[in-house]
């Protein structure tokens, strides 16, 4: 079943090769990287035939050119290089076997082909609608799950998984009460942390289209309530959190003051009317009962969990025990450790890179990030909503790394890239009083 998917994939693609945008975030959607086709993930073969083909064969596409152009080359290569001096000076597995542990970074060459594209803006203006309609029914499969207690997604799916035990996974989240929730969902994804981190990006995804293509305000509220629902749904305060605190940094930053009054307005009116069902919506972050990880307390000592693996030798503190260390660690001793699952970036990266990997690795992620955001501003490629819409997506996926670690990392930088990319190409249409038109037939 997943040859044909991908086939399908394929297909499309190769028939018009700029499909390639809503085919990746589609299927990225809907397919958990953990899908199988033989060795490699269903996702990690896409991502590896869009770049080889359009490199190849529609090298001609490959023409988007703007100043910050060497940031965003630096930033895939760095990440794809970065990684082989923390494997070799680690002190843990063998060198191969972290070779064949880090194999996934090389997906990112996909978006040096997404970034060099020349795809138009009425293209994405067009088949929006195609995304926003896998979202909805995603969505709208999430509730179902939370409601019937059931999820036949990933029963079927878990032939294709690499992992063992999916079903009993799902039923056991779903059991799992939070906060005034009675049940937790875990969608397509293998864990709830998981799945409240995907639709996280594509609430972003969903916030920045919104913006770029003026949508109706109605259209937009429903669309965005949906996918929040889903993301509240799985009781992972992580990614709630982080969502909840990027958005308001961004209404905080574009709107002005007599906005500040209205929605300030807006908030009372709707704190005094419906403060019962409020105080239940906020009892997730509130309430201890079932929560095994997420606390100040509890991270604080996973932290020293994970610095007691590594603080043996100096080596080890500094480069870490290796790429895949941590999922040797779990098979060996259980999750039912000081560790537990190593669920956030600061507690398995301290024992996969060490304190320097800390640095060089997941700071600098950041940082890259933030630098090019900044260097596309001063180049006056964006406007102000839009480079706050960047910075705050950025925020975000700092804030749900620290309290419960980085999943769906390859689309999250995905996401960023094509939003960053969109919103130049609407500031050029804007400043040279383009309309909006046809290019691709």
């Amino acid at each position: 079943m997943t040859y044909i998917l991908l086939i399908i994939c394929f297909l499309l693609v190769i028939q018009k090769w700029y499909r390639f945008i809503p085919v990746i975030l589609i299927v990225s959607l809907w397919i958990n990287p953990d899908v199988r086709a033989g060795s490699i993930s269903v996702i990690g073969y896409l991502y590896l035939f869009i770049a080889a083909y359009i490199y190849f064969f529609k090298n001609g596409t490959l023409t988007f050119d703007t100043p910050i152009d060497k940031n965003v080359s630096w930033f895939i290569w760095y990440f794809i290089i970065i990684s082989i001096p923390f494997a070799l000076l680690s002190t843990g597995l063998p060198f191969l076997q972290q070779i064949m542990a880090t194999k996934t970074i090389i997906f990112n060459l996909v978006i040096l082909v997404l970034w060099k594209s020349k795809i138009s803006y009425s293209y994405l203006h067009k088949t929006r609608y195609w995304i926003y309609l896998a979202i909805v029914i995603l969505c709208a499969y999430g509730i179902y799950t939370y409601i019937t207690h059931t999820n036949p997604f990933i029963d079927y799916i878990s032939d294709y998984c690499s992992k063992d035990n999916l079903q009993y996974l799902a039923d056991a989240a779903m059991s799992n009460s939070r906060g005034a929730l009675s049940g937790r969902i875990t969608g397509v994804s293998l864990y709830t942390i998981q799945y409240g981190i995907l639709m996280a990006i594509y609430f972003y995804l969903a916030f920045a289209f919104s913006t770029l293509f003026n949508e109706r305000k109605v259209f937009v509220f429903i669309l965005l309530l949906l996918i929040f629902s889903n993301v509240y749904l799985t009781g992972s305060r992580g990614p709630i959190g982080a969502l909840i605190l990027a958005v308001t940094l961004y209404y905080m930053r574009t709107s002005s003051l007599s906005q500040y009054i209205k929605y300030s307005i807006v908030i009372l009116i709707v704190l005094a009317v419906f403060s019962n069902y409020l105080e239940e919506f906020f009892y997730i972050f509130t309430h201890s009962r079932n929560v095994t990880g997420s606390s100040f307390e509890m991270r604080s000592a996973q932290f020293l969990g994970a610095l007691s693996i590594v603080k043996d030798d100096y080596q080890s503190l500094l480069f870490g025990k290796g790429f895949g260390y941590t999922t040797q660690y779990l098979l060996m001793h259980g999750k039912y450790t000081s560790v537990i699952n190593f669920e956030s970036s600061h507690v398995s990266g301290l024992v996969t890179y060490g304190l320097l990997g800390m640095i060089f690795i997941f700071l600098f992620k950041y940082i890259m990030l933030w630098c090019i955001v900044y260097k596309a501003n001063k180049c006056k490629l964006l406007i102000k909503e839009h480079c706050t819409l960047l910075y705050t997506y950025v925020v975000m996926n700092f804030i749900y790394s620290i309290l419960v670690g980085q999943v769906y990392e390859l689309i999250y930088t995905f996401v960023f890239f094509l939003i960053l990319k969109m919103c130049i190409i609407s500031k050029q249409l804007k400043s040279e009083s383009y309309s909006i038109k046809p290019v691709l037939s």
